[in-house]
Protein backbone atom coordinates (compact mmCIF):
# COMPACT_ATOMS: atom_id res chain seq x y z
CA UNK A 1 0.00 0.00 0.00
CA UNK A 2 1.13 3.39 -0.89
CA UNK A 3 1.37 5.97 2.42
CA UNK A 4 -0.50 8.72 1.75
CA UNK A 5 1.69 11.56 4.17
CA UNK A 6 0.29 14.33 6.02
CA UNK A 7 0.88 17.62 4.45
CA UNK A 8 0.44 20.58 5.95
CA UNK A 9 -2.38 23.61 5.76
CA UNK A 10 -1.72 25.62 2.72
CA UNK A 11 -1.34 28.88 3.36
CA UNK A 12 -0.98 31.81 0.86
CA UNK A 13 1.57 34.58 1.02
CA UNK A 14 -0.29 37.04 3.02
CA UNK A 15 -1.45 34.65 6.42
CA UNK A 16 1.77 35.63 8.30
CA UNK A 17 1.03 39.33 7.99
CA UNK A 18 -2.70 39.36 8.50
CA UNK A 19 -3.25 39.72 11.55
CA UNK A 20 -1.49 43.44 11.93
CA UNK A 21 -0.02 44.04 15.35
CA UNK A 22 -2.24 41.76 17.15
CA UNK A 23 -0.32 38.81 16.13
CA UNK A 24 3.50 39.85 14.34
CA UNK A 25 5.00 38.21 10.97
CA UNK A 26 7.86 36.94 13.68
CA UNK A 27 5.28 35.55 15.99
CA UNK A 28 3.15 33.91 12.96
CA UNK A 29 6.29 32.49 11.56
CA UNK A 30 8.55 30.82 14.76
CA UNK A 31 4.34 29.37 15.62
CA UNK A 32 3.42 27.78 12.10
CA UNK A 33 7.45 26.45 11.33
CA UNK A 34 9.20 25.85 13.97
CA UNK A 35 5.81 24.11 16.22
CA UNK A 36 3.24 23.14 14.10
CA UNK A 37 5.11 21.95 11.06
CA UNK A 38 7.26 19.97 13.35
CA UNK A 39 4.46 18.26 14.40
CA UNK A 40 3.59 17.51 11.15
CA UNK A 41 7.25 15.49 10.65
CA UNK A 42 6.72 13.83 13.25
CA UNK A 43 3.74 12.35 12.51
CA UNK A 44 4.70 11.22 9.37
CA UNK A 45 8.07 10.04 10.58
CA UNK A 46 5.38 7.88 13.04
CA UNK A 47 3.47 6.33 9.99
CA UNK A 48 6.88 5.38 8.31
CA UNK A 49 8.07 3.77 11.16
CA UNK A 50 4.33 2.09 11.98
CA UNK A 51 2.57 1.40 8.27
CA UNK A 52 0.35 -1.27 9.73
CA UNK A 53 -1.44 1.58 11.96
CA UNK A 54 -1.30 3.62 9.16
CA UNK A 55 -2.99 0.87 6.83
CA UNK A 56 -5.67 -0.23 9.65
CA UNK A 57 -6.78 3.67 10.18
CA UNK A 58 -6.79 4.90 6.15
CA UNK A 59 -9.38 2.39 5.51
CA UNK A 60 -12.79 4.36 4.13
CA UNK A 61 -10.77 7.47 3.47
CA UNK A 62 -10.04 8.73 -0.03
CA UNK A 63 -7.59 11.52 0.59
CA UNK A 64 -6.46 13.09 4.00
CA UNK A 65 -4.95 16.14 2.13
CA UNK A 66 -7.96 17.83 0.31
CA UNK A 67 -9.22 19.46 3.57
CA UNK A 68 -11.43 22.39 2.70
CA UNK A 69 -8.99 24.76 6.18
CA UNK A 70 -12.19 24.89 8.13
CA UNK A 71 -11.49 22.15 10.95
CA UNK A 72 -13.73 19.15 11.27
CA UNK A 73 -15.46 18.34 8.41
CA UNK A 74 -12.84 17.22 6.62
CA UNK A 75 -11.40 13.48 6.81
CA UNK A 76 -8.24 14.88 7.12
CA UNK A 77 -9.57 15.79 10.95
CA UNK A 78 -11.04 12.32 11.50
CA UNK A 79 -7.93 10.36 10.04
CA UNK A 80 -6.27 12.50 12.75
CA UNK A 81 -8.51 11.39 15.32
CA UNK A 82 -8.83 7.81 14.25
CA UNK A 83 -5.25 7.45 14.05
CA UNK A 84 -4.10 8.76 17.46
CA UNK A 85 -6.63 5.84 19.06
CA UNK A 86 -5.25 3.39 17.18
CA UNK A 87 -1.53 4.30 17.71
CA UNK A 88 -1.46 3.71 21.56
CA UNK A 89 1.48 5.53 21.41
CA UNK A 90 1.70 8.85 23.85
CA UNK A 91 4.19 10.05 21.87
CA UNK A 92 2.16 9.60 18.79
CA UNK A 93 -1.09 10.64 20.30
CA UNK A 94 0.41 14.02 21.04
CA UNK A 95 2.01 15.29 17.94
CA UNK A 96 -1.08 13.79 16.18
CA UNK A 97 -3.39 16.01 18.61
CA UNK A 98 -1.08 18.95 18.45
CA UNK A 99 -1.36 18.99 14.70
CA UNK A 100 -5.43 18.58 15.07
CA UNK A 101 -5.50 21.68 17.74
CA UNK A 102 -2.97 23.61 15.36
CA UNK A 103 -4.89 23.43 12.34
CA UNK A 104 -7.71 24.37 14.04
CA UNK A 105 -6.48 27.54 15.67
CA UNK A 106 -5.16 28.74 12.20
CA UNK A 107 -8.36 28.25 10.54
CA UNK A 108 -9.90 30.02 13.61
CA UNK A 109 -8.37 33.47 13.08
CA UNK A 110 -8.27 35.69 10.37
CA UNK A 111 -7.72 39.59 9.88
CA UNK A 112 -9.37 41.78 12.20
CA UNK A 113 -11.56 43.53 9.33
CA UNK A 114 -12.86 40.49 7.93
CA UNK A 115 -13.74 39.38 11.99
CA UNK A 116 -15.71 42.27 12.45
CA UNK A 117 -17.66 41.71 9.29
CA UNK A 118 -18.19 37.65 10.16
CA UNK A 119 -18.88 38.78 13.35
CA UNK A 120 -21.38 41.34 12.40
CA UNK A 121 -23.07 38.93 9.47
CA UNK A 122 -23.42 36.10 11.88
CA UNK A 123 -24.33 37.79 15.69
CA UNK A 124 -27.83 36.99 15.37
CA UNK A 125 -27.23 33.55 14.54
CA UNK A 126 -24.87 32.54 17.35
CA UNK A 127 -26.29 34.86 19.97
CA UNK A 128 -29.88 35.62 20.90
CA UNK A 129 -28.85 38.95 22.04
CA UNK A 130 -26.00 41.00 23.77
CA UNK A 131 -26.46 39.87 27.64
CA UNK A 132 -25.92 36.39 26.05
CA UNK A 133 -22.52 37.45 24.08
CA UNK A 134 -20.79 39.80 27.28
CA UNK A 135 -21.38 36.30 28.96
CA UNK A 136 -19.81 34.26 26.55
CA UNK A 137 -16.73 36.58 26.10
CA UNK A 138 -16.68 36.98 30.09
CA UNK A 139 -16.26 33.31 29.96
CA UNK A 140 -13.76 33.35 27.70
CA UNK A 141 -11.50 35.84 29.00
CA UNK A 142 -12.34 33.81 32.57
CA UNK A 143 -10.93 30.52 31.71
CA UNK A 144 -8.31 31.75 29.34
CA UNK A 145 -6.86 33.58 31.82
CA UNK A 146 -7.49 31.10 34.72
CA UNK A 147 -6.00 28.03 32.81
CA UNK A 148 -2.88 26.71 34.29
CA UNK A 149 0.01 26.18 32.17
CA UNK A 150 0.20 24.82 28.35
CA UNK A 151 -3.46 23.70 26.82
CA UNK A 152 -6.50 25.00 24.58
CA UNK A 153 -9.11 26.84 24.77
CA UNK A 154 -11.96 25.55 23.00
CA UNK A 155 -15.13 26.73 21.16
CA UNK A 156 -18.03 23.93 21.76
CA UNK A 157 -21.73 23.80 20.57
CA UNK A 158 -23.69 22.10 21.89
CA UNK A 159 -27.46 21.66 23.20
CA UNK A 160 -27.63 24.91 20.51
CA UNK A 161 -25.46 26.79 22.19
CA UNK A 162 -21.68 28.03 21.81
CA UNK A 163 -19.55 27.81 25.13
CA UNK A 164 -16.57 27.97 26.28
CA UNK A 165 -14.23 25.26 28.15
CA UNK A 166 -10.36 24.69 28.21
CA UNK A 167 -8.23 21.48 27.94
CA UNK A 168 -4.70 20.25 29.17
CA UNK A 169 -1.89 20.22 27.38
CA UNK A 170 -3.08 18.11 23.72
CA UNK A 171 -6.12 16.62 25.16
CA UNK A 172 -9.24 16.51 22.78
CA UNK A 173 -12.04 17.12 24.49
CA UNK A 174 -15.70 15.57 24.01
CA UNK A 175 -17.91 17.92 22.48
CA UNK A 176 -18.88 19.59 18.97
CA UNK A 177 -15.47 21.87 18.61
CA UNK A 178 -16.02 24.48 15.92
CA UNK A 179 -13.18 26.33 17.38
CA UNK A 180 -10.13 27.22 19.53
CA UNK A 181 -7.32 29.58 20.98
CA UNK A 182 -4.13 28.20 21.67
CA UNK A 183 -3.12 28.59 25.19
CA UNK A 184 0.62 27.48 24.99
CA UNK A 185 3.63 30.30 25.43
CA UNK A 186 4.94 29.76 22.01
CA UNK A 187 1.97 31.17 20.63
CA UNK A 188 1.77 34.44 22.27
CA UNK A 189 5.18 34.96 23.96
CA UNK A 190 6.89 36.71 21.50
CA UNK A 191 4.22 39.25 21.00
CA UNK A 192 2.40 39.64 24.58
CA UNK A 193 5.59 37.98 26.68
CA UNK A 194 3.37 37.13 30.10
CA UNK A 195 0.46 38.86 29.37
CA UNK A 196 -1.73 36.41 28.46
CA UNK A 197 -4.94 38.76 29.18
CA UNK A 198 -3.82 40.85 26.40
CA UNK A 199 -3.10 37.84 24.20
CA UNK A 200 -6.73 36.76 24.67
CA UNK A 201 -8.68 40.14 24.65
CA UNK A 202 -6.52 40.69 20.87
CA UNK A 203 -7.12 37.15 19.72
CA UNK A 204 -10.80 37.59 20.06
CA UNK A 205 -10.91 40.27 17.56
CA UNK A 206 -9.17 38.03 14.95
CA UNK A 207 -11.88 35.00 15.21
CA UNK A 208 -12.99 33.65 12.05
CA UNK A 209 -16.71 33.85 12.53
CA UNK A 210 -16.86 32.36 8.90
CA UNK A 211 -15.72 29.35 10.25
CA UNK A 212 -17.42 29.70 13.33
CA UNK A 213 -20.70 29.57 12.13
CA UNK A 214 -19.93 26.57 9.55
CA UNK A 215 -19.42 24.54 12.16
CA UNK A 216 -22.63 25.88 13.77
CA UNK A 217 -24.39 25.03 10.79
CA UNK A 218 -23.07 21.42 10.42
CA UNK A 219 -23.48 20.33 14.61
CA UNK A 220 -27.42 21.95 14.50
Amino acid sequence: MNINYILPLKIDDGFFIQFGIFLSKKQMEVHFNNHYLKYIENINNFITENKNIYEKTIIGFNDINLFDNTYNISARILFLKKISINSKNITAQHNINQAFFHELFFTSIISESKSKIYFNQYFEEIFSNQYEFKIFYDEYMKIGQQHFASGWLCFIYNNKKLSIIDTPDAIIPDGNIVACVDLWEHSYYIDYISNKKEYLDKIFLLLNWNNIIKGIRFYK
